[in-house]
């Protein structure tokens, strides 16, 4: 994870004008520094690190989460690293700061999108030309 993490700060202090990232698996932290630097990030594609409890960051998550951010694609296959009401708590802070947002998921479970359209987000599952 140290390494990860040192990468995910080269990136955040040398490359603050990112506009689209492709990231493999990433950690809350990570995702945190991410949002809280890249302020002109437009689309994002990550895997969550599924031994992680992300519930406990959603909030702050979301509360920080770029302006400019139009499309998230959380890619994970099995299973999501967060609860419904992490979810929830990550859409009300969200909402606040960037409603315009469409979210992506590569593991569509039946809750979790019935908690976004309760929220009014988009659901936008496609594939973008990286």
């Amino acid at each position: 994870m140290e390494e990860s993490f040192k990468r995910i700060q080269i990136l955040t202090n040398h490359c603050t004008q990112v506009e689209n990232l492709y990231l493999e698996t990433i950690f809350p932290n990570e995702l945190l520094l991410i949002f809280k630097s890249l302020v002109h990030l437009q689309k994002l594609s990550v895997t969550f690190n599924e031994q992680s409890n992300w519930d406990e960051h959603m909030e702050e998550l979301g509360e920080n989460i770029p302006k400019e951010l139009q499309w998230i694609e959380i890619r994970n296959k099995k299973k999501l690293p967060f609860n419904v009401k992490g979810l929830k708590g990550f859409l009300e802070k969200v909402k606040g700061v960037n409603e315009d947002l469409e979210l992506g998921f590569q593991n569509s479970q039946h809750s979790y999108l019935n908690v976004i359209k309760e929220y009014d987000f988009k659901i936008n599952n496609y594939d973008f030309n990286w």
